[in-house]
């Protein structure tokens, strides 16, 4: 089965849970992060931390940032990932930030960003494994849901799309 104990109740713990991965290029020597995934407003905060970031970056050489996107829109995709690591990547004991500033960010090697990146992405799937689940995968989800006593407690945090999966899902398993 797809969904274990701790896979559940990592779902429960929902955002506020935080996860371990290891460092990247560290991997055998112990070294690990945490990953916590962001509210609505701290990626607010990170997208407007990365446009004023750019405004500042393209501002020294005089070079317009509106049309500076427009030749290299992956700059201002690149700034966000940036600002989104360096408020979800955390220190995995005391949830305390594992960057100092978007600056170690930015001063890190492309290849240990991107695997930083797929920590994240990697987290939010274990939180929340139904954004990307095949019907399948959540008929099997539906049916571990059924078996735990606080399902309302998972439910209360996702959306109208994800619910109605579930429900759909849920009425058939009950009618057949």
């Amino acid at each position: 089965m797809r969904f274990s104990d701790e896979h559940l109740q990592t779902i429960l713990r929902g955002a506020a849970a935080v996860g371990r991965a290891p460092y990247p290029g560290l991997e055998g020597e112990g070294v690990e992060i945490g990953v916590r995934i962001l509210s609505e407003a701290e990626l607010d905060d990170a997208r407007l931390d990365a446009q004023l970031h750019l405004k500042r970056f393209f501002g020294r050489v005089n070079i317009d940032p509106v049309k500076a996107l427009h030749i290299d829109p992956e700059h201002l995709d690149a700034e966000q990932r940036r600002q989104i690591l360096l408020r979800a990547v955390v220190d995995p004991d005391s949830h305390k930030p594992f960057f100092a500033a978007a600056a170690e960010v930015r001063g890190l090697p492309s290849h240990v960003v991107g695997q930083l990146w797929a920590a994240y992405l990697d987290w939010i799937d274990a939180v929340d494994p139904r954004i990307r689940l095949d019907p399948a995968a959540v008929d099997e989800l539906a049916a571990a849901l059924k078996k735990e006593p606080s399902a309302k407690v998972i439910l209360a945090h996702y959306g109208p799309d994800t619910l109605s999966s579930l429900a759909r899902t849920l009425a058939a398993q009950r009618s057949s």
